[in-house]
């Protein structure tokens, strides 16, 4: 039997018509952004962790008060290269308030603290609510699971 004749999509994340039923996970993910929750999706790769999350987020950003930064952890090998893509990711959802050629809000030698708070630093000084998207962050290519 071909793929061709299939009645669904696998392999990649879905969207639209393809991406159906989970309307209880849909709702409870979409109620915790809303409300700011932190939320960790945990589950075998392919399962649909990134579809159901990418439901969800063209769902809140219709709304123009609400910034989406979001990025992949895969390739970040050590904690300063997470903390790089994090803050890369927070700046290009919120160009509004960085300028895109100012630099990143770290060095080398820079608070992790103050770099994981400033999507909180910059919605409470530009009046936004944002929503920060890490994928990929279950199995890094060291192999050890976990955030860096």
């Amino acid at each position: 039997m071909s793929d061709d004749n299939l009645p669904f999509l696998y392999g990649r994340p879905v969207r639209g018509e393809h991406f159906t039923g989970r309307e209880a996970e849909t709702e409870r993910l979409r109620r915790n952004l809303l409300e700011g929750v932190h939320t960790v999706l945990t589950a075998p790769r392919r399962l649909g962790k990134t579809s159901l999350v990418g439901k969800v987020l063209g769902s809140i950003t219709a709304d123009p008060s609400i910034r989406v930064a979001k990025f992949s952890a895969l390739g970040c090998r050590t904690p300063s290269e997470f903390l790089e893509a994090y803050a890369s990711a927070v700046t290009r959802a919120a160009p509004d308030a960085i300028y895109p050629d100012a630099p990143l809000p770290f060095d080398a030698g820079a608070n992790v603290d103050d770099v994981l708070n400033l999507p909180e630093a910059l919605a409470a000084r530009e009046g936004f609510r944002m929503v920060v998207f890490i994928d990929e962050c279950q199995r890094r290519p060291s192999g050890r699971t976990g955030l860096p």
